[in-house]
């Protein structure tokens, strides 16, 4: 079986801000990530 390329990555956490680290990692307040999840933005 063949994985497929991620197309992004978080790391969720109790800061404040969104972020973007150097290297592509999204950086999301727990809130904020439960918020996109529930309403669909973060998959498919």
């Amino acid at each position: 079986m063949k994985e497929a390329p991620l197309k992004a990555r978080y790391v969720v956490c109790l800061e404040t801000e969104i972020r973007k680290t150097d290297d592509g990692i999204i950086v999301l307040p727990f809130k904020k990530f439960i918020e996109l999840l529930w309403n669909g933005e973060l998959m498919p």
